[in-house]
């Protein structure tokens, strides 16, 4: 599933192609994934600028001049995809596009129909934790609300905080030097404040390593350059073991090293 890196290079790729652009006809190819009905999607975007692309947690947000909006959250499997038109036939799964008036075509697609476009969405009250006010403070608050959480659960959470998937919480929990299950409530404070400053710098570190790698990317999920959520690597580069367990139904990945506070 793209995260909070992948989407924020996403987002920057997309507004650089498609940002001033007028949309001609937005299509909604699968009604199951979509909140609303081909004519409200025309009455919303039909004929106006594309004004913004905004990612909010692991969601894209797209602005119309005149108030239109729709989120595409692409879940495990969707993909964003440039085409034309008369070439949206041959991309499999596709379930939204976009059609501008310069002949160009931007498609949602996602083969195994979990992605989901809605129109005119509401902002969830979490916030993304790259919003300012995502702060030390803010985030020991959270913490105090949700002690009897385990570490891992706590920072994918999306209804605490938005943003941070499946790999990077391995990231950060590894940059933190926290074990995956500890229990939020027995980390010191010292560690906590850690833990913060660990999401911060793991994200900002991952969107650099990615705007190196796949300057040009709106769609995959390159990981390879990762600590310790590699398939298949056998050490971190401190040479601690990798460790993989099942840990609330996600594969996670963490060593030894990490502190377990329980």
């Amino acid at each position: 599933m793209p995260e909070l890196p992948d989407l924020t290079l996403f987002s920057r790729n997309l507004k650089r192609l498609f940002v001033g652009q007028t949309i001609e006809k937005p299509v909604a190819y699968n009604f199951m994934k979509v909140n609303a009905a081909q004519p409200t999607f025309e009455t919303a975007l039909a004929g106006r600028v594309l004004a913004d692309i905004v990612r909010e947690g692991k969601e894209l947000f797209f602005y119309a001049e005149g108030g239109g909006v729709f989120a595409v959250h692409l879940m495990l499997g969707g993909q964003f995809f440039l085409s034309t038109p008369a070439k949206e036939e041959s991309i499999r799964g596709r379930l939204f596009s976009l059609q501008f008036a310069d002949g160009r075509s931007l498609c949602v697609a996602d083969r195994s129909n979990m992605a989901k476009i809605t129109l005119n969405p509401k902002k969830p009250k979490s916030l993304d934790v790259f919003d300012p006010a995502f702060t030390p403070p803010h985030f020991m608050k959270l913490a105090q609300k949700n002690v009897f959480q385990g570490a891992k659960l706590f920072l994918t959470d999306q209804k605490v905080m938005r943003g941070i998937g499946n790999a990077y919480v391995d990231e950060i929990l590894w940059k933190a030097e926290i074990a995956p299950e500890s229990i939020v409530g027995k980390i010191p404070e010292a560690a906590l404040e850690a833990l913060y400053h660990a999401i911060i710098e793991v994200l900002r570190w991952a969107i650099d390593e990615l705007e190196r790698l796949t300057p040009d990317a709106i769609a995959g999920e390159e990981r390879s350059f990762l600590k310790v959520h590699v398939p298949g690597r056998e050490l971190d580069e401190n040479g601690a073991k990798i460790q993989v367990k099942m840990i609330d139904n996600r594969k996670t990945f963490y060593t030894e090293r990490q502190k377990m506070y329980r």
